[in-house]
């Protein structure tokens, strides 16, 4: 009777210990998720339903105009690789260089005006002798930056379609040093921007009560609430059929620019973009770009000597120019245009 108490609590106790350590293997798990969440990067866009991004398909490849991301694909074979057997590290390689070409032609047209575009068939000087030597070398500088960001890309899929023939697609985004090499000078650093209140209008200052932060919107230090200010501006601009460029300009009815490189901080341009495109006229997504309270303006029609531009009305133009904190949300890049899916 005793043998059996004894081994009765050993049970007991050994119970004990394998629950403690079960619950310890638990919480172990749970922190060390937790913190592996904690460090990965979070993307404006994650959240964002992808039926609502603005993504232009191509027959190589394709661009997401919400995300920023950019895709290529490349197919090659053993014979087009210069290999008559079936090598797949051959056919590999030539599809990779395959989707990189096609990768630098999509940053091309992206990146710039149809006039300076690179032309395999002949060097850039014969195909515009006007050009100056600056903008030449300048050119060449973007094309360098073309060629590196498809080097780096990273590879997303690989299809053996046949023993002999392979297709590779590649991604990047046109983020960071492509968008730094092809944004217009006009966009420079723009400094900090503080309002404060002075009876019933809003004022600059050095030390202004009211702070705009690009990833976190207003912030106040006294009463005033952050929903009396807008926070950025939605153009829809469905119904004129215009097409995603990288710096697209907004102008009034009389031509005056309301969004253009001037009101824009080169920083954010280069981390996010000049605008963000969307598909659909969705707030609970759109606010991710533009913050809980943006003012949305209709687009009247493009301008027809310029394809980048969006013409508004006068009276929402008028409105635009009244907000004191347009400065602030223009500077972050904080503008959304909705085009046609």
């Amino acid at each position: 009777m005793i043998e059996l108490q004894i081994i009765g609590k050993n049970r007991a106790y050994s119970c004990k210990i394998i629950k403690r350590l079960f619950i310890l293997t638990v919480a172990m798990f749970l922190i060390e998720t937790s913190i592996v969440e904690a460090g990965r990067p979070v993307h404006l866009t994650d959240h964002i339903d992808k039926s609502s991004y603005c993504i232009v398909e191509l027959s190589y490849g394709s661009i997401n105009w919400t995300t920023g991301v950019i895709r290529a694909k490349g197919r090659s074979s053993s014979e087009n690789s210069g290999n008559r057997g079936t090598d797949d590290s051959s056919v590999l390689k030539s599809a990779k260089n395959s989707a990189r070409d096609h990768l630098v032609e999509i940053l091309n047209v992206i990146g710039l005006p149809g006039k300076y575009r690179i032309s395999e068939a002949a060097p850039l000087e014969s195909q515009s002798p006007t050009i100056s030597a600056e903008v030449t070398q300048s050119i060449h500088m973007i094309i360098a930056q073309m060629k590196k960001k498809a080097m780096s890309a990273k590879v997303v899929e690989v299809r053996h379609i046949s023993k002999k023939i392979a297709e590779v697609t590649l991604e990047t985004d046109m983020y960071g040093d492509f968008l730094q090499s092809v944004l217009p000078p006009a966009i420079r650093e723009i400094p900090d921007i503080e309002l404060f209140e002075s009876g019933n209008h809003y004022q600059e200052s050095d030390l202004g009560q009211r702070t705009f932060h690009a990833d976190q919107g207003f912030r106040s230090s006294d009463s005033i609430s952050s929903k009396d200010s807008h926070t950025g501006i939605i153009i829809d601009a469905r119904d004129i059929g215009f097409k995603p460029v990288i710096c697209p300009v907004i102008v009034s009815e009389q031509g005056e620019e309301i969004y253009s490189p001037p009101f824009i901080s080169r920083k954010y341009a280069v981390e996010r973009g000049v605008c963000s495109y969307f598909s659909t006229h969705d707030l609970s997504l759109l606010s991710q770009k533009v913050g809980n309270n943006p003012v949305t303006i209709k687009g009247l029609r493009r301008d027809s000597d310029r394809n980048y531009s969006i013409i508004i009305s006068m009276s929402d133009a008028d409105k635009i120019q009244r907000m004191p904190e347009r400065h602030l949300f223009m500077k972050g890049c904080k503008v959304a245009i909705i085009v046609s899916p």
